[in-house]
């Protein structure tokens, strides 16, 4: 053989497997370990000779010529060389020379550790580093990343669909906006965290949020949001602070009543606006209302006394990005948080 692994725990357990003979002219290179995907056809095994790229399989044998099918370990535990050291369990993408190494973020896993290798460059004999690794298959390096980006938004714009961590940490409020995932980013999962106390907002197409939502609204710093792509939908995972998830974003640009609903109301007038909020019923118990200034003018959100916190009937605002977040409990307005907006009693 061309490579050598001293096991001391070989394969063990069910393995799906393909027979193929090596799409190249010559067998040189094809040996035990190596990453492969389909050639030209669904026939022949070429080697997987470039960098962080999803691949069909592994050898478990050695090509004796090219016209003798190998065969190759598509799903399951197998011996794979390796380009670098690794430990057990960590996750493990292609080089360019078909070996496995380390992933890092954003590069498609092809498989995992099962235990520690140390990499040791092939010597005149051909020995070559291998390690015992739980292969995915096609499908799973599809679906995979390798590990977890943070990124610091401080100005809006899109969020990248990868898994990750994004910090919103502008001195005003961002409107974020997040594309739907498509069926092969299904398993995505993105952590949004508000750096700073603003009236942050990751919006979505329409119902692409739960299946039934489209905007994540923040308030106070440490607000976090955690979303899995799962069928073209991004599902809450979890949701910690006063973050909140609505369904509805109204623009208010005259003086109006604002419908006790589960809804994000942007104040827009060209000069202060002066809105009442109703009583919540019964019925609408937990219902959250964020209300939120899109221009700099002194506008008004007045209920019946006393309704806001039990003492409070007015909030004010002043500049844009003051924003309250409400929630309906025992027939009254509960003050979840504040950014910038003053609660007073008329």
């Amino acid at each position: 053989m061309a490579n050598i692994y001293v096991e001391g725990q070989g394969p063990q357990g069910p393995q799906n497997k393909l027979s193929l003979v090596p799409a190249d002219t010559a067998a040189n290179g094809y040996t035990r370990g190596r990453c492969v995907n389909f050639g030209s056809d669904n026939l022949h095994a070429a080697l997987a000779l470039a960098a962080a790229t999803a691949c069909l399989g592994i050898l478990e044998e050695d090509a004796i010529s090219t016209k003798n099918p190998g065969s190759v370990i598509v799903h399951g535990p197998a011996i794979a060389q390796i380009g670098a050291s690794i430990s057990a369990g960590q996750q493990l993408t292609t080089d360019a020379n078909a070996r496995l190494v380390p992933a890092t973020a954003n590069q498609p896993v092809v498989a995992v550790a099962l235990e520690a290798q140390t990499y040791v460059a092939a010597n005149s004999s051909g020995v070559t580093s291998c390690a015992l690794v739980f292969f995915f298959g096609m499908l799973g390096s599809l679906a995979q990343v390798a590990s977890d980006a943070v990124t610091h938004a401080v100005s809006s714009g899109a969020i990248a669909i990868a898994n990750g961590a994004i910090g919103l940490g502008s001195a005003g409020p961002l409107a974020m906006t997040l594309d739907t995932p498509t069926l092969a980013q299904d398993g995505t999962v993105i952590t949004i965290t508000a750096e700073t106390a603003q009236a942050h907002t990751v919006t979505t197409s329409a119902n692409k949020i739960n299946g039934g939502s489209l905007v994540l609204t923040f308030a106070a710093q440490g607000d976090t949001v955690t979303l899995e792509a799962t069928g073209q939908i991004w599902n809450v995972r979890s949701l910690s602070g006063s973050a909140s998830v609505f369904g509805t974003v109204t623009t208010a640009a005259a003086n109006a009543a604002i419908a006790v609903a589960s809804a994000l109301v942007k104040l827009n007038g060209a000069g202060a606006l002066a809105m009442t909020l109703a009583n919540p019923t019964v019925a609408q118990e937990r219902t959250r209302l964020m209300i939120v200034a899109t221009t700099a003018h002194a506008h008004t959100v007045t209920t019946a006394a006393n309704k806001i916190n039990g003492a409070d009937d007015t909030v004010t605002y002043a500049a844009v990005g003051d924003a309250i977040l409400l929630e309906a409990r025992n027939q009254q307005w509960i003050v979840l948080a504040t950014i910038g907006a003053t609660l007073s009693e008329v």
